[in-house]
């Protein structure tokens, strides 16, 4: 969930036309869910501007695509780290809306051009060994703004 999603929760209650009980239901994963085998931030995007990202690494294929169900719902420009080829297929089968860099090793969940950029970087590496870092960390840049 984002600000602009709990805006409009809050609005639609301010208009009458979500009852407490529905914005309430809406509201109460906040600030975690707890799925068992995760704990999800989903109040990181009202907190930090940005949803939560998914580390791929050592979770099952099973495991990620229950995490991004749970995630998706109202969030853009969600990440999935040190994913692999097979971990892209598996999150195509739950949310088509995604893209696959393989170099960065990163899947972009529902992407949507960031709002505004915030300021400049650069991205160095010390050589070829560092390349797939230094794409994670342009593709995360440029996902977050």
């Amino acid at each position: 969930m984002d600000k602009e999603i709990l805006r409009q929760i809050l609005q639609q209650v301010k208009n009458g036309d979500l009852c407490i009980d529905d914005a309430y239901f809406q509201l109460e994963k906040l600030p975690f869910e707890n799925i068992n085998f995760a704990k999800i931030d989903n109040h990181r995007a009202i907190r930090k501007g940005y949803p939560e990202v998914i580390f791929s690494e050592g979770k099952t294929l099973n495991q990620i695509q229950k995490i991004i169900e749970r995630i998706s719902q109202g969030n853009n420009n969600i990440l999935a780290t040190r994913a692999t080829s097979e971990t892209y297929e598996a999150i195509k089968e739950v949310e088509n809306d995604c893209v696959y860099y393989e170099d960065a090793r990163i899947v972009v969940i529902k992407p949507k051009p960031p709002v505004s950029f915030i300021g400049n970087i650069v991205i160095i590496t010390a050589g070829t060994s560092d390349i797939p870092v230094a794409e994670e960390a342009g593709i995360t840049a440029e996902t977050f703004g």
